[in-house]
């Protein structure tokens, strides 16, 4: 079951209404990822996990693949719209792939 800031950030991205950050634009940017993949990867992509630190909820999208996953955006879930605060390469050290699927290393 989708949590209720998962359903919140996915229903705006389908109606096109999610903000980026400017760290986020940069870093898309620096690693060629478009906006379009953004969305998609919000839309389409697998829940990785919700964080409840700092001012607002952030949910965690890796990119929808059948392979391994070469990035995942975190999204605030803000009013009126969520906003897209950075677009992340995953790193070994932090993340391992579980069948396509990233998990947090303990």
């Amino acid at each position: 079951m989708n949590s209720l800031p998962e359903q919140f950030i996915r229903n705006h991205a389908k109606n096109g209404a999610i903000n980026f950050s400017g760290h986020a634009l940069q870093r898309m940017s620096q690693r060629k990822i478009w906006q379009n993949q953004v969305y998609k990867c919000i839309e389409k992509g697998e829940y990785v996990e919700t964080q409840y630190h700092g001012k607002d909820v952030k949910v965690i999208f890796q990119e929808a693949t059948s392979g391994k996953t070469s990035y995942y955006v975190v999204v605030a879930a803000c009013l009126p719209n969520p906003e897209v605060v950075t677009v992340c390469l995953p790193e070994d050290e932090i993340w391992e792939d579980l069948e396509g699927l990233m998990k947090r290393r303990r």
